[in-house]
This record gives structure tokens, sequence and C-alpha cells, in this order.
């Protein structure tokens, strides 16, 4: 299927069909993809692994593990195991959720109060009193109970680019005799380097100052475009090898202020 799938420019289709976020998929042990995700920058036939792996490889990722933990605690299956990850140790795994919890907390609430301050400050402006005391009630009480409901899916953006990682390594070693293959006139880039750009490249998207401080306060499915992106790279050590990137770079973070679920 993968091999005849070319679509041409008139052909191309508009992604907007909301994937589940994986609370049957244990029990229909199924996974639904659009026919939307098999084009750019998601898949695209004849270009390097790298590119597919980081579109659509990074995509499917993230919903395969999307399924093994709700609000940030661990499922349990049948034999009692967390996840099939941590055994009976769900305490590892609770930490291990709450490291993602703060982390996201911290780089996104200086955006948040700029924002939303912003926003009751306009309501006051125009004489909406009432309107301004709901809208900071509604702001502080939402950022947190929205954060810990998303807290699944930025666990899954950084744990699905991990798993997408490896297999993207063993197809190399096992199936490409480890060829980095690059882009003509992308040549300064690496096969590794150019699967986080594709990751990139999936994920962005326009916003505005309403359209995240909405995202922040009502949205439980994903977190802001750019935080998927930016948390991600930053928790995955490759990247910064891959980029070469410095201590000062504003996409590296120590190996002590990331975090990791596998």
């Amino acid at each position: 299927f993968f091999n005849d799938l070319s679509l041409t420019l008139e052909h191309r289709y508009i992604v907007k069909k909301g994937l589940t976020d994986c609370d049957d998929c244990s029990r229909k042990n199924l996974l639904e993809f659009p026919l939307d995700f098999f084009q750019p920058p998601f898949y695209t036939k004849g270009l390097p692994w790298s590119l597919n792996y980081g579109g659509f490889g990074a995509s499917f990722a993230h919903q395969l593990v999307h399924d093994m933990h709700k609000q940030g605690n661990c499922r349990r299956l049948s034999d009692g195991n967390a996840c099939g990850l941590f055994g009976n140790d769900n305490a590892s795994c609770e930490s291990k959720s709450e490291c993602f919890l703060q982390q996201y907390k911290k780089e996104m609430e200086p955006e948040f109060n700029t924002l939303y301050q912003a926003s009751v400050k306009s309501y006051w402006e125009n004489g909406q009193n009432q309107t301004a005391e709901e809208a900071t009630k509604h702001y502080q009480t939402q950022f947190e109970a929205v954060s810990k409901r998303r807290v699944d899916s930025d666990i899954a953006d950084t744990s699905g680019l991990s798993l997408t990682l490896s297999a993207y390594m063993k197809l190399l070693r096992e199936e490409c005799e480890n060829t980095d293959t690059r882009l003509e006139g992308l040549e300064k880039f690496s096969g590794l380097a150019l699967l986080f750009i594709t990751r990139g490249m999936a994920m962005c998207g326009k916003t505005t100052d309403d359209s995240v401080l909405w995202v922040q306060t009502t949205m439980t499915g994903h977190s802001p475009p750019h935080y998927r992106v930016n948390l991600p790279l930053q928790n995955t050590e490759a990247f910064a090898r891959a980029f070469n990137c410095s201590a000062e770079s504003k996409l590296y973070k120590p190996k002590n202020e990331t975090c990791t679920f596998w």
C-alpha cells in the first residue's frame, strides 16, 4: 500500500480529523489513521526514511504509547503490572509523570500568566468588571486542571519520539547498512537531523495570543504546538547531538532537567 501511495497536489487533503486519544485502544486493539496523514509533511513516497519516520512514524508512536497512562497514572494490565513497563512499581510511574507535569508547568505558566492578565486587563478597561472577575477565576483554576488532564499527551510526545528514534536506528542497522541518506541541497543535515526537522514541521501551527490562552485553559487533548515541539526535543539527548547544541542553546536542557517515561 505505502509503495503504491503517491498523491498529486490536487489529491492532497487538509488534516482535520482528530485522532482519539487512545482511551479505547487497548480494548479494541486498534489504531485508526485517516488518509490525511499519508501526505506531506507526514509521509512522502521516495524520500529518505528519516523524513517519514519523523512525520508519520512519530505520530503513530505517539498514539501507540498514549494508552499506557491516564491523567498521569499508569494503566493496569490484567496481570496487575503497570503499563507493562514498571512491574508493580506504580510509584516510579507516578514520579515520571509528575516530572512532565512540573516541566510543562514551569515552561508554560509564565506565558499563561502574561496572556491571561492581558485578557483580564482588557475587560477592566472596557468596564466589564464582572466579566473580568469571572475570567480571573476561570483562568486561575482551569490552567492547573487542564494541565493534569493533558499530561498523558505531553508524555506521549516525548516517549513517542524516543520510540521513533529507536525504530529508525534499528532500521539503519539492520536494513540500510547504517547509510546516512541526505537530501540534495541540504547535505549539512544528517538523517537524524532530518527526522527531527520533519517532526517539527508536522507539529507546526499558526497561533494567536487568544488561541494559545484557549488551549492552555480549555483544550485537554494537547499542549500548544510550540511546546509540543520544543519540550520533547529538549528531553531527547540525540537532538542535542544531531545539531551540536551548546549548553547556551534555547533547545538544550541538562540531563537533570529533562523528563523521560521509559
